[in-house]
Formats: structure tokens, C-alpha cells, sequence
């Protein structure tokens, strides 16, 4: 269960780093992981979802009382979730849309019921948040998460994947109204609990770290709460190889360039401009 997974030693160290703010992508042992709903509802053990979830936020939040962190469980690029194999083009279709509001549901009520049950700790925060990708196709009058099932979801957060965005960075402030237009505002954010969960930008854009300081820019204008980089260590190298050891190895990976630190371990530019970037 997700209690034992995150008591592995290696989540148990990366816990323990002086990070403040978790953004976990996290998946009940449902039976058929977290596709199956998509099959109709019946086929999915949504009592599952809800107390592994709500376990997990349960230890969360009485293994780091006092801790001052943050902890946000939250789904992956919910629109491939709803059409499956990246078929943007294709609206929802009604069962999948029923069917994924109450797996999100599920879950969102699991992390509210497990902070309604664990009162005697402070200083440590445990919120759901519900992550889709698809905007630029609402705005044109398609249907999607945003349109089928985020507002008839309360989470206390509701999560970006900004990918499609970043052909056209000066188009961010318009996506984050549409967003917003849908979202139910939360108790704990108010009517800015929009995050980012993920932002980045290959090496293939020569303009990278203006596009960059132009979205980070109007996410702080717009009052995004939190926003999450991809990536620190590429993971889009040739055939999905880690990092080797040693120099000529090394020079022998390809890789798309995603990340803060390159193959050879040294810093990249826009790992700067984060650093630069949080301490104005």
C-alpha cells in the first residue's frame, strides 16, 4: 500500500531533505492501477482509492507534525487519463467523464477526511490537487477535464501540466482565466489555488530562459501558489538511460535537455535563473 511505499528508505531520505513543498504523484493499489475506471466505474475499486489515499495522508501528516512541510497528493495530466493514449483530438465521452469524477472524488475526499481525523498536529499540510493538461483546446470550444470534470470536483488545488503552453508563453495569463473560470475556488487557496505542475523547456528553443522568466513572471502576477520545474536530471535521454559513470559514456547519451543539471553534472543556465529568480 502507499504507507509501505512511502516508507521505503528511499522515500524516507528524500522526506527528510530540506525541502519544504512535496508535489507527489501517487496511485492507489486499486487493481488495474489508475486506468481501469476509464472501463465504467464498476470495474474500479474506489474504496481502495479512498483509503489508501486518505492512509497515506494520515501518515503524511502525523510523520512530519512540526515539520513546517508541505505535502500535495495529486494525479498526472488528467486528460490522458480521460481520452487514454494521448488522443487530443477526441472529445471525452460522457461514461469516462462520470467515471473519472468519482475516482478524483475519491480521492480529494480522502485527503479532507484524513485531516479532519488527524487534529492534534501543526505545522504541517497535506492538500489533494487534480492535474489536467489540456487548455488551448477549451479555449478553441472543445470539451476536456477542465470543461467534463473539474468543477464538479473539490480539491484544494487544481494543477496544470503547461506543456501545451510553451509554444506561446505570452498566452499563459489567458490559460490561467480559463482555468480559473471552471475551478471551484477552495477553503485553503481561495480563488488562487491554481498550481503549475509542471513547467520546462527543452534546448531545442534558443529563447528558453526568456520564455521562462516570461511565464514565472506572470505566474507571480496571477498569484499561482506553486510552481514545479521538469526537471533536475533529464529523463529523456537516449533509451530512458540514467546518467552513467564516466565521461565518454556520458558523451555518448542524447538527450532533449529538459533538465537543471546536464549529463555531465554540471549546472545549466536556467538552474541560474531559478536560483536568481527566488532570491528577488
Amino acid at each position: 500500500n502507499l504507507v509501505e511505499l512511502a516508507q521505503f528508505p528511499e522515500f524516507k531520505e528524500l522526506f527528510q531533505k530540506p525541502f519544504t513543498v512535496y508535489s507527489i504523484t501517487a496511485y492507489a493499489f486499486a487493481g488495474g492501477l489508475h486506468y481501469k475506471w476509464r472501463e465504467g466505474i464498476e470495474s474500479y475499486d474506489c474504496e481502495r482509492e479512498y483509503s489508501d489515499i486518505r492512509d497515506l495522508a494520515e501518515y503524511l501528516l502525523k510523520e512530519f507534525n512540526n515539520s513546517g512541510k508541505i505535502f500535495i497528493l495529486k494525479n498526472w495530466e488528467g486528460d490522458w487519463h480521460l481520452q487514454g493514449d494521448y488522443r487530443s483530438n477526441e472529445d471525452p465521452k460522457p461514461e469516462s467523464s462520470e467515471a473519472m469524477i468519482r475516482w478524483l472524488r475519491a480521492r480529494t475526499k480522502a485527503v479532507e477526511d484524513a485531516r479532519n481525523n488527524i487534529t492534534n498536529v501543526e505545522n504541517v499540510k497535506v492538500y489533494s490537487a487534480v492535474e489536467f493538461n489540456l487548455v488551448l483546446k477549451v479555449k478553441y470550444g472543445g470539451r476536456a477535464a477542465l470543461t467534463e470534470v473539474i468543477p464538479y470536483v473539490s480539491a484544494d488545488l487544481y494543477s496544470y501540466s503547461a506543456w501545451e503552453a510553451l509554444r506561446d508563453p505570452g498566452q499563459i495569463k489567458v490559460i490561467l482565466d480559463i482555468i480559473k473560470s471552471y475551478a471551484p475556488d477552495s477553503e485553503a487557496f481561495g480563488n488562487k489555488n491554481v498550481m503549475i505542475g509542471e513547467l520546462g523547456c527543452p534546448d531545442r528553443y534558443r529563447d528558453k530562459l526568456l520564455r521562462l522568466r516570461i511565464f514565472l513572471d506572470t505566474f507571480e502576477s496571477w498569484g499561482v501558489p506553486f510552481c514545479f520545474f521538469w526537471q533536475i536530471y533529464d529523463n529523456e535521454c537516449s533509451d530512458k538511460a540514467l546518467y552513467p559513470e564516466g565521461a565518454d559514456k556520458r558523451r555518448q547519451l542524447e538527450c532533449k535537455g529538459y533538465s537543471l543539471i546536464d549529463k555531465f553534472g554540471n549546472p545549466k543556465a536556467e538552474l541560474y535563473l531559478l536560483k536568481d529568480y527566488l532570491q528577488d
